[in-house]
């Protein structure tokens, strides 16, 4: 009976995020009034950095609607919380739940601001019109920044995935006509044919063994002082192949914005500035510099992820507390560095392998914008799949949460049981 409960639990939270899914179509599509802004869609989308980046924050590039700033402002919020709890700066850790929601809100509110100021003079810039003044724009930004905070707090506690899936939409909902786009440019022949039916299987195998390898795990053999020397052969301490998993490539585009929105700003104030202009030009995903910038951006927040998940200054503490240890390890700040040691070569071989996946493709995109659509298709299916996969381990935790064997099963194995034990009670 309890395993009928939990998978239907398990889907109605499936059902909850497709319902939030929709939510965020139908506002992705409520176009702001009064802005013309196809001007500035137009430029976005020859750029496919800039567009892949924007759809990574889940920005809408379709048009210029309610929730045009995305999930920006709120995860760069989450990456400054995360910052003021490792460091532990203003006793953060004795705020309340209530007040760490007020403060994250408060201060992606402010970054709504910084950024809203940015999209709204780009579109000036590039030959679009408001008939609305600028307070107004803002504010209704804002409102959409708000509901898609709100939707995604609901997803995590009703639904799978939380603010992923909208991350999710808008990655692939952009992806089929762009394909189409590209494969109606060529000529359809038997050797096109061939060579594209080669190319997709070479995908396909090269994606699935990139899957496969980030499911690995590294297990460190644990010694437990109370355990049978059976049964601590085959005890271990789990650490994953991928320690920081799809988070970086979600934080990084949001950290990275922020200091454009920034130059925008002052070179609007400080208008003929040759330094601010050529340093905002440069910063851009469109040129090497902001690619370079990137990378370096997902290589950090890959280790800075890692430490988090796997927390080993934690763990170390709570081996010394429990009597368990490393063979050849002594508990304390010995079996500390140990973990660190293990987490840092681990994370060293992720955060290469993001920054490669990434800035590849970005680099060909600059250097061979024919080649850019396929040279995106790879990084956004890897991306993709680690972020259902993240999902897909929600729903399975749900679904299976009582699929075990009860210990006393039928009647007549209780009461065997029960005679067993009365027998040898009264022995």
């Amino acid at each position: 009976m309890n395993n009928k409960v939990y998978k239907k639990k398990a889907l109605q939270k499936v059902g909850f995020t497709l319902l939030i899914v929709l939510i965020y179509l139908v506002g992705s599509n409520l176009v702001v009034p009064g802005v013309d802004s196809q001007h500035l869609l137009k430029t976005v989308s020859q750029s496919l950095n800039l567009s892949f980046g924007l759809s990574m924050m889940g920005i809408s590039l379709n048009n210029f609607s309610l929730f045009s700033l995305g999930l920006a402002p709120w995860m760069s919020a989450l990456i400054f919380w995360q910052v003021l709890t490792v460091t532990k700066l203003f006793n953060v850790d004795n705020f309340s739940e209530k007040q760490i929601f007020h403060i994250k809100f408060v201060f992606s509110l402010c970054l709504g601001v910084l950024q809203s100021f940015t999209v709204i003079h780009q579109v000036q810039l590039f030959g679009g019109s408001s008939q609305l003044p600028f307070y107004v724009l803002c504010s209704i930004l804002l409102a959409g920044l708000s509901i898609l905070i709100w939707l995604g707090e609901l997803n995590s506690q009703h639904g799978l995935g939380g603010q992923t899936v909208i991350i999710l939409v808008t990655m692939i909902r952009n992806w089929p006509s762009s394909l189409m786009k590209e494969l109606s440019g060529l000529s359809l022949n038997s050797q096109t044919f061939l060579m594209a039916l080669i190319l997709l299987i070479s995908l396909m195998a090269f994606l699935y063994g990139v899957f496969v390898f980030f499911q690995g795990e590294r297990r460190l053999p644990i010694k437990h002082v109370l355990l049978d020397e059976q049964f601590s052969q085959a005890s271990y301490v789990p650490i994953s192949t991928n320690t920081a998993g799809g988070m970086p490539f979600m934080y990084a585009f949001s950290i990275m914005q922020l200091p454009t929105y920034v130059l925008f700003m002052l070179k609007s104030w400080l208008k003929g500035n040759g330094l601010l202009d050529g340093l905002y030009d440069q910063m851009q995903l469109s040129r090497p510099l902001g690619v370079g910038v990137l990378m370096v951006t997902i290589i950090l927040l890959t280790y800075g992820f890692s430490y988090v998940n796997v927390d080993y200054k934690t763990l170390a503490e709570q081996m010394k507390k429990t009597g368990d240890y490393f063979p050849r390890v002594y508990p304390g700040k010995n079996t500390e560095k140990y973990l660190f040691d293990k987490i840092t070569r681990i994370a060293t071989v992720s955060a290469l392998f993001n920054g490669v996946v990434i800035g590849v493709p970005m680099f060909l995109s600059i250097f061979f914008p024919r080649l850019s659509t396929w040279a995106y298709f790879f990084p956004t299916c890897i991306i993709v799949l680690l972020l259902m996969k993240e999902i897909q381990v929600q729903f399975i935790s749900v679904y299976h949460l009582n699929d075990y064997s009860p210990i006393l099963g039928n009647k007549k194995q209780k009461a065997s049981l029960f005679k067993f034990f009365g027998s040898r009670l009264r022995k």
